[in-house]
C-alpha cells in the first residue's frame, strides 16, 4: 500500500540505481560520487567537466588510489549521464507572502504537520545489542586515514574516537550493520565472523 501525500507542489520524480553504477564502475557499493552526478543533472550550470574536477578535489586527500579516484569520477560521469534534467524549480502556483516552500523543514509544533514525539532521553545506551551480530567490523588503524565516515554513518553511534580522533568499536552495542565496512573509502575496515 503506497503513501498518499497532497498539498505538495507537482513534482517530477525518477529512479537511477546508483548502487549499480557503484559496482559497474568501482567495483564496490561507494555511491558517494554518482549520487553527487545525478544531483548535478537537476543544475545545468554544472557541466561534466566540472563534476569530474569537483570529484578529484573532494577525494584527492582521502588516500585513495588514483584508479580508484578515477573510478569515482567515473562512477559520476555515468549517473550524471543517465540522470534526466529534473526542473526542480517548477511550482504550480507562486507562494504567499512569508509562506515557507514545501522543501523548507515546518515548525513541527504546527497542528498542520506531523512529527515524531520523542517522550523520554535516549536508552540505546542501557541495553547492549552486540550479541544481535553475525559479523563484526574490524578496524586496521594503519590504514585509517581518520576520515569520520564510519563515526558519522553509524545508525548506533557505536563508533567512538579515542584522543587521536582514530575510531574504535563499541562492541557491546555494534549490530554489525556494517555500514562502516561500506562507507571506509580506504578499506581500513574488514569484515569478520562472528563465532
Amino acid at each position: 500500500m503506497g503513501i498518499i501525500i497532497k498539498d505538495l507542489p507537482p513534482a517530477d520524480y525518477c529512479c537511477i540505481d546508483l548502487n549499480q553504477i557503484a559496482r559497474q564502475t568501482i567495483g564496490r557499493v561507494f555511491v558517494s560520487a554518482a549520487a553527487a552526478g545525478a544531483a548535478a543533472k537537476c543544475i545545468p550550470a554544472i557541466t561534466p567537466a566540472a563534476i569530474s574536477d569537483a570529484v578529484k578535489f573532494e577525494i584527492a586527500d582521502s588516500g585513495l588510489t588514483a584508479d580508484l579516484a578515477e573510478k569515482n569520477v567515473t562512477a559520476a560521469l555515468e549517473a550524471y549521464r543517465i540522470a534526466p534534467m529534473v526542473n526542480i524549480l517548477r511550482s504550480s502556483q507562486a507562494l504567499r507572502a512569508g509562506e515557507l516552500p514545501w522543501q523548507a523543514v515546518p515548525y513541527l509544533g504546527s497542528s498542520r504537520f506531523a512529527g515524531p514525539t520523542i517522550r523520554h532521553r535516549g536508552s540505546a545506551a542501557l541495553r547492549p545489542t552486540g550479541n544481535w551480530r553475525s559479523e563484526r567490523p574490524v578496524i586496521d588503524l594503519a590504514k585509517c586515514k581518520r576520515c569520520f565516515l564510519c563515526y558519522l554513518y553509524c545508525p548506533e553511534a557505536a563508533m567512538q574516537l579515542d584522543e587521536e580522533n582514530f575510531p574504535h568499536v563499541d562492541y557491546d552495542h555494534c549490530k554489525g550493520c556494517m555500514i562502516c565496512y561500506e562507507e571506509c573509502p580506504t578499506d581500513a575496515i574488514s569484515r569478520r565472523a562472528e563465532l
